[in-house]
């Protein structure tokens, strides 16, 4: 039986409450939806994210698990709902302003600049976030604080010994690894990762799974995923998403044994 929307707000309420959280969730979502005329890409959908969370959001492709993450990131409008971040609503917020305020995300399609080397794709996501940063790029690759922040994040993805590398003499499970890089050079407080295995060989994909465990526990990671196993083995909640509509929530385990999930991912939901 699919829950309603008031019982995934009383779950929701329940486990933030009893967490011992000491201030607002990093995410809230409040009946967050977005409308393309009658197709309801995402309808309705509401949770919190605590701070060092590790939330999963899955779901058959076209259940609206990019379109929920564009409409977090402000790259898409809302039709309807709220998006808060660190308390502030940012539902009007345009999305270069909540990248400023600590908001980072890869995507399905990994998006770098091939002509650029490994290291000056990471400076330039740096220089991208400062203040008064509309400047030469040849002047950010000298300067050392944006260096030494590249090279941290390089380092961290496992990138390093390929710096000087251009992007597009990288194979496709390095060129994820370096928009991982770009992403935690930007220092996030919340991370969104969409699909971070999706076309990685399985050495790739444990590679992907290792880097996303080891990443800080005080950074909030939100991540879609379409392989549940992979999703599960990497969440502490997970939150199931089918034809927009939020279906499930709960804990790893509770999402393998409920009902609802199993007939979707076995092609049998409604």
């Amino acid at each position: 039986m699919t829950p309603t929307k008031e019982a995934l707000l009383d779950v929701e309420s329940d486990r933030t409450d009893t967490g011992g959280d000491d201030g607002p969730p990093v995410l809230r979502l409040r009946e967050v939806s977005r409308h393309y005329g009658g197709i309801r890409a995402v309808n309705e959908v509401s949770f919190d994210v605590a701070q060092g969370e590790r939330r999963a959001v899955i779901g058959p492709n076209g259940a609206g698990k990019t379109t929920l993450f564009k409409m977090i990131s402000r790259e898409e409008p809302t039709t309807k709902g709220s998006v808060e971040f660190l308390g502030h609503d940012i539902t009007r917020t345009p999305a270069h302003r909540v990248a400023r305020l600590g908001l980072s995300r890869t995507y399905q399609i990994t998006r770098v600049f091939p002509s650029l080397s490994v290291l000056e794709n990471v400076v330039l996501a740096c220089q991208g976030l400062r203040r008064g940063s509309f400047q030469m790029f040849n002047s950010a690759m000298g300067r050392k604080s944006i260096v030494d922040q590249a090279e941290e994040a390089i380092d961290t993805v496992g990138l390093r010994r390929g710096a000087k590398t251009p992007a597009s003499e990288l194979g496709h499970g390095e060129q994820r690894q370096l928009e991982l890089g770009i992403a935690l050079a930007q220092e996030p407080k919340l991370l969104l990762l969409d699909e971070p295995a999706a076309g990685l060989s399985a050495a790739e994909r444990g590679l992907m799974r290792d880097l996303v465990r080891g990443l800080p526990p005080e950074m909030t990671v939100l991540l879609i995923e379409h392989d549940m196993e992979l999703a599960l083995g990497l969440a502490d909640y997970v939150t199931c998403l089918h034809n927009g509509s939020q279906v499930a929530e709960g804990t790893p385990d509770e999402i393998r044994n409920n009902e609802r999930v199993r007939d979707i991912y076995l092609g049998q939901g409604d």
